[in-house]
């Protein structure tokens, strides 16, 4: 194939620097029976005191096989292999920022301790789960995409000492122990979006500000809630 055989023959003398005798079309014995091109190169001659010192070293021999392997990426219109490292980051890049900005909700049920029953599930900040003036014993959630892991923190009574229980996934199971009003929560999940929540206290009857973080030992931004003041309500969002 002329076309073929004029990028190797371009290609060869420019990398190895020796000096060629151009492109000759024949009726080579080892080639003419291909059914697809095919050409035959001649890198240099080993009697040459000047091509033998290239075609001998490893420089040399790079130089070689980088000019037949450009002149078969670009005859086969291939992608070079750092351009197909560019194209996959790009692609994972354009699947990582899709999934970033793609709408993640918060379904999420309290249960009322004075009702004893599980209330209707709620979506997002557009409702709330809970009723005023009923103290919540357990909730649980889930996300459309993704996962959410959360902990509640039981008021301590004569009874009972107060104390954060086991985290819980999704709606594997729910976070609470039914008959023990709590009086905080902690919300996380895996989606690299901001998961925003807040209480309402029972006693005062009044929203608490909105929580951000995760970490029980936060008390202005890990959890949401006051030790000792019952949440009878909850709201949960993600940004």
């Amino acid at each position: 194939d002329d076309k073929l055989a004029n990028l190797i023959y371009q290609k060869l003398t420019t990398y190895t620097g020796l000096t060629g005798r151009g492109v000759k079309r024949r009726n080579f014995q080892v080639i003419n029976q291909n059914k697809v091109p095919a050409v035959l190169c001649e890198g240099g001659f080993m009697d040459s005191t000047i091509d033998y010192k290239v075609i001998t070293s490893d420089k040399g021999k790079n130089n070689y096989a980088k000019a037949v392997a450009e002149s078969l990426i670009e005859f086969c219109k291939l992608k070079r292999k750092a351009e197909l490292q560019k194209i996959a980051q790009a692609v994972v890049q354009s699947v990582a920022q899709a999934a970033i900005t793609e709408k993640v909700s918060v379904i999420y049920q309290a249960h009322d301790y004075k009702k004893n029953k599980w209330l209707p599930e709620v979506k997002d900040n557009a409702d709330y789960a809970g009723n005023f003036k009923n103290a919540i014993d357990a909730v649980k959630a889930k996300l459309t995409k993704g996962n959410i892991y959360y902990k509640v923190h039981i008021k301590g009574t004569n009874k009972y000492v107060g104390r954060w229980l086991p985290e819980v996934k999704n709606y594997n199971d729910y976070a609470g122990n039914l008959g023990q009003p709590i009086d905080a929560v902690a919300f996380r999940t895996d989606t690299g979006k901001t998961i925003k929540y807040a209480v309402h206290e029972k006693v005062s009857g009044k929203w608490l500000p909105p929580v951000t973080g995760y970490n029980i030992n936060d008390s202005k931004n890990g959890y949401a809630g006051n030790f000792g003041k019952e949440i009878d309500a909850i709201r949960i969002w993600i940004e």
